[in-house]
């Protein structure tokens, strides 16, 4: 796994619970999902 060359990585609160973890190398949501998330984030 890729994270194992980045073991202290975590995503910050609001992004892990957005995306559904601290530790995620990716995701599956369509892009207007996507979308939504990163502009949540922004906004947080």
């Amino acid at each position: 796994r890729i994270l194992n060359f980045v073991p202290d990585f975590r995503l910050d609160s609001v992004t892990a619970t957005l995306f559904g973890g601290e530790r995620l190398c990716c995701y599956d949501f369509s892009f207007p999902e996507t979308d939504r998330k990163i502009i949540a984030i922004e906004y947080a």
